[in-house]
């Protein structure tokens, strides 16, 4: 259980990390202000990889 874990954990570690890479190339973008919608949902996701993955 625990090498399962710990596999999980990476792959969500990876997913988060490339979705802040999307959020930063928005924000920095001209397109943020069409965005907007776009940005808050991945940065949710992002919350909820990272809260859920912490208790581990």
């Amino acid at each position: 259980m625990k090498r399962k874990c710990r596999y999980l954990l990476s792959r969500n570690a990876w997913a988060a990390a490339g979705a802040m890479c999307v959020l930063f190339t928005i924000k920095q973008s001209s397109f943020l202000s069409k965005m907007e919608s776009q940005h808050d949902d991945l940065a949710q996701w992002v919350d909820e990889i990272l809260t859920g993955v912490w208790q581990y």
